[in-house]
């Protein structure tokens, strides 16, 4: 699990908790009552559905480092023999790709190593009739292919049904947008006590706030506001974000920033004395900083 998800997990564990201790004084109010409920039955099935998936990625991961090891090893040594038998030819150029291969497969800790197994195969395969049956065999080649194959294919572990970990992810990511709207939520079950109950209203508002202090950054907004024709920063243009109560103003490099609270499509509006007020649609990406650049144009 990211960071991310494991903030919000415990945010809503930690909210949990204070609706729980506090049940008394909201035991009457039907919305924050049902809000209590739906909250807790989420919580459970995001808790399940991220054990399962922590599971399946330490089993997926083992799995994969094996058969990445084996692929890596064979392909270590069919460059080695390919490198050879190319520098006795005297062909330099293809000499040159092995040895880059060969280098790439001895350190093997990148990202591009499925890339490059298929690249090397295709490279071996090509010169099959140059190299075989003194250097490379066809069997030895076939060999490779397969280990190719278990590399790329390997899935994770039985704990989801045999469901390959891209849609555990999924189904993680489906549970984590439905915990995302529990944070305007709880923001507005709050406001409701502000007057009524400060001490719950303080409470409920603060651990709800606590995700901001966890292993994760806060989910930004920055826009940078420039002139259209000048390109020059445009100051005090006022902003506001449809998922944000505040609007802003950007200072004098033309920057504006909002905490959002809630991930996905949003919607701002940039509005200026003197320059047409235009709308833009963008889609915010939870826990990091999400920067875009606006041009305004005079009317």
């Amino acid at each position: 699990m990211t960071d991310l998800q494991k903030a919000k997990i415990k945010r809503n564990a930690t909210v949990l908790k204070f609706l729980g201790d506090n049940k008394s004084i909201f035991e009457k109010d039907y919305d924050l009552i049902h809000f209590y409920k739906k909250l807790m039955s989420d919580h459970a099935q995001s808790m399940v559905s991220a054990e399962d998936l922590e599971e399946d990625e330490t089993a997926f991961s083992n799995k994969k480092l094996i058969a990445k090891k084996e692929v890596c090893e064979m392909a270590k040594s069919l460059c080695e023999v390919a490198k050879v038998a190319f520098l006795a030819w005297g062909d330099r150029e293809l000499y040159k790709k092995t040895k880059v291969g060969y280098l790439h497969f001895f350190r093997s800790n990148d990202f591009y190593t499925e890339e490059r197994v298929k690249e090397l195969h295709k490279l071996l395969h090509n010169h099959i009739v140059s190299l075989s049956p003194e250097y490379i065999i066809e069997a030895q080649l076939d060999e490779f292919k397969e280990k190719i194959k278990t590399f790329v294919e390997t899935k994770g572990s039985s704990s989801i049904n045999d469901r390959p970990p891209q849609e555990a992810v999924a189904r993680l990511k489906a549970d984590l947008k439905v915990l995302e709207k529990v944070i305007y939520f709880i923001f507005t079950y709050a406001e409701k006590y502000r007057k009524i109950n400060p001490q719950f209203f303080e409470g409920l508002w603060n651990c709800n706030k606590e995700v901001e202090d966890l292993e994760l950054g806060d989910t930004l907004v920055v826009f940078s506001i420039v002139d259209a024709e000048t390109n020059e920063p445009l100051p005090n243009v006022k902003v506001a974000l449809s998922k944000c109560i505040d609007k802003q103003t950007s200072n004098l490099d033309g920057n504006v920033e909002f905490i959002s609270l809630i991930s996905g499509r949003s919607v701002a509006t940039f509005m200026l004395k003197d320059y047409k007020e235009i709308t833009k649609v963008i889609k915010i990406k939870p826990g990091k900083k999400n920067s875009f650049q606006v041009s305004l144009k005079k009317e």
